[in-house]
């Protein structure tokens, strides 16, 4: 008889440590935190553009969506943009936002908690960042149209947020050129790695490119002493399937609250 696999193994304190990790990864690649009545702000004034490195992290328990809103409207006045990151998943403030008309997001926290299934579909290296900004440049137009200025000030916040993270960068080739790439932030104190900005060039995928580099960050967490590797995905999104082939399980959600200037 073939023994039953074994069940997921998820540290207790994935989540939280997950939390801290993620605010303290930005609250040092931003330049500037602003207190507000609902949470710090988090802002990077040379690239206002970017909504990863400019929004409001609400505290928990979260203030009532119409404080929230007020709070990040004062602080991100000068910003195209609206953003309130809630570390909660909180139905009730997430209808409210809506009904607000503001977009509602939901993240998915995934740990490395399996053996991955491995395939030889696809191999992948650790490269320098500029290695990568090409394609850098493409994933972004490709999720909203944007100007070279735009893409120019993301990829900016991009180093910021990689020198905080002592950040590692991991891709696939095709003919000699990347097809695709990950990125793997750490806190070696804390013994943890996160697995970031997942892409694969649209006429190179179903390869197993996109795999490849996150088994390859993954292994890199793992060998370097890390218990605890996790990823930011899309509730219901494919990727998140594909992770869990991985060996990633969920162990909790978030939400983001956001909307552009004019509503």
């Amino acid at each position: 008889m073939v023994p039953a696999p074994s069940a997921p193994v998820v540290p207790l304190d994935a989540l939280d440590r997950i939390l801290a990790f993620d605010r303290t990864l930005h609250e040092r690649a931003v330049t500037r935190v602003v207190p507000t009545a609902v949470g710090p702000a988090l802002l990077f004034d040379p690239a206002p553009s970017s909504w990863d490195l400019n929004f409001v992290a609400v505290d928990l328990p979260p203030a009532p969506f119409a404080l929230i809103a007020q709070e990040t409207d004062r602080v991100q006045s000068k910003l195209a943009h609206r953003l309130a990151i809630v570390d909660a998943d909180d139905a009730g403030l997430a209808d409210e936002a809506r009904a607000a008309g503001w977009q509602v997001d939901c993240h998915v926290a995934m740990v490395a908690t399996r053996e991955p299934r491995r395939v030889a579909d696809g191999v992948a290296e650790e490269v320098t960042r500029d290695a990568i900004r090409e394609l850098r440049a493409a994933a972004l137009r490709e999720w909203s149209p944007m100007d070279d200025a735009t893409v120019a000030e993301i990829l900016l916040a991009d180093a910021a947020v990689g020198e905080a993270g002592a950040e590692r960068v991991f891709a696939a080739r095709e003919a000699g050129r990347v097809v695709a790439a990950a990125r793997l932030y750490a806190d070696a104190r804390a013994g943890i790695g996160q697995i970031e900005d997942v892409f694969t060039a649209a006429t190179h995928r179903g390869r197993g490119h996109g795999r490849a580099v996150v088994l390859a960050a993954l292994d890199a967490s793992q060998a370097a002493g890390h218990d605890l590797t996790f990823l930011w995905a899309d509730a219901g999104d494919w990727p998140a399937q594909m992770y869990g082939r991985l060996g990633f399980d969920e162990v909790g959600r978030r939400r983001r609250l956001r909307c552009t200037a004019n509503g």
